[in-house]
């Protein structure tokens, strides 16, 4: 659970995550990769790794899954009503110059 903010769902939302030095590489094969993310909703993400936690994520941490799910996104990224990410989705659509829809 994020201990500040609310995750997105991307339409490609598991992701497989490995840290390389400070940056998250994304979308390589599952024996490759550290963790699987999959947000299911603005206020829970899964993660499947090694070790068994449950816990709260800083928003440093909350916003890189973000962005993890805005590049990874193929079309769309979905967030509830009322909230403040459809501005982030928007930068992140201009910042590519690719069509990223939001609903």
């Amino acid at each position: 659970m994020p201990d500040e903010g609310e995750f997105l769902i991307g339409d490609n939302p598991a992701l497989t995550v490995r840290y390389e030095g400070p940056d998250l590489v994304y979308n390589m094969a599952l024996g490759d990769s550290h963790t699987t993310v999959l947000p299911i909703g603005p206020r829970h993400m899964l993660a499947l790794g090694p070790t068994d936690i449950h816990g709260r994520i800083p928003k440093h941490m909350v916003d890189r899954m973000n962005m993890l799910q805005l590049k990874a996104a193929r079309r769309y990224a979905y967030t509830r009503p009322g909230s403040a990410l459809p501005a982030l989705i928007r930068d992140e659509a201009l910042r590519r110059s690719a069509p990223i829809g939001y609903t």
